[in-house]
């Protein structure tokens, strides 16, 4: 497909006050695109706003409130002309710990963040990218793709956001829109330096995983790969690209991967561990 080239164009993102849609706002601001940030503080996304520039404006809205993400791309509408593209970045992740350990309120709160969130966000752009023949963006993670043990509710989130966004494509390739679904890795974000500054989850996460593809990677990184896939229609960025193989082998991987957790003795120890310090009198 050709190059979609982004001057002149409107994107909306949400969580655009901070880390990847911050980034990725100002990557595209650069572009010549016009920018909305759309963040749960107005005074925050203004801000942001404002950092990056004339052509850019921030709006409050709460991806868990449908009439508040309506409200908010009706008014990217309005003060900028149009939407192209959306991208459903806001997201939120617990703290690692076990299915009997997280409350019921946690794990609630992620899926309606993460799913019901990208979901609203879409529902609300989806006239104006189809309109323009634009595009929607929707946040995958590696974590589709790997087991989800000691963050059940964030791979979850995950792996139906990516079912989201395939039949997305599917419903908006006849009428000329596209729908790229992006896959990261660690990204340096405060989200996941929490679990990375988390002792315990982050010795439980260097004994499953190999370090190479658990290495952060910088906001930075993560948003010009997005761009790049937005700039090419791609259906997938995957970032970092040493995740591609673990994405095009999980039929063969995942069974292996699976069974070597289910009977290493280590793992087990981190999952008493995790259930003591959070389960009281457990």
């Amino acid at each position: 497909m050709s190059r979609y080239d982004l001057a002149g164009k409107v994107v909306l993102i949400t969580g655009g006050a901070q880390g990847i849609g911050f980034e990725t706002g100002q990557i595209v601001y650069r572009r010549g695109a016009a920018v909305a940030l759309v963040d749960l503080d107005e005074s925050e996304a203004a801000k942001a706003a404002a950092s990056i520039g004339p052509r850019a404006i921030g709006i409050g809205a709460n991806v868990v409130d449908a009439p508040q993400i309506e409200a908010a791309v009706e008014r990217a509408r309005a003060e900028l002309g149009r939407v192209d593209v959306v991208i459903a970045n806001a997201g939120i992740t617990p703290p690692k710990t076990t299915n009997r350990a997280i409350s019921e309120a946690d794990w609630e709160r992620v899926v309606d963040v993460n799913v019901l969130g990208v979901w609203r966000t879409v529902r609300a752009g989806l006239e104006q990218v189809i309109e323009n023949n634009g595009q929607m963006v929707i946040i995958s993670s590696n974590a589709a793709h790997a087991n989800g043990m000691m963050n059940s509710s964030y791979a979850v989130s995950k792996s139906a956001v990516e079912a989201l966004g395939r039949g997305l494509r599917s419903e908006l390739a006849p009428l000329g829109a596209g729908v790229t679904i992006a896959y990261f890795g660690y990204v340096k974000t405060g989200l996941v330096t929490e679990v990375f500054d988390n002792d315990l989850a982050d010795q439980f996460r260097k004994h499953v995983a190999p370090d190479f593809l658990t290495k952060l990677i910088s906001v930075e990184q993560a948003a010009a790969a997005l761009v790049k896939g937005i700039e090419s229609r791609a259906s997938r960025v995957i970032e970092p690209a040493r995740w591609k193989p673990v994405f095009y082998l999980r039929g063969l991987l995942g069974p292996l991967s699976d069974r070597r957790l289910d009977t290493d003795p280590k793992v087990a120890d981190f999952v008493h561990q995790f259930e003591e310090r959070d389960i009281p009198n457990g």
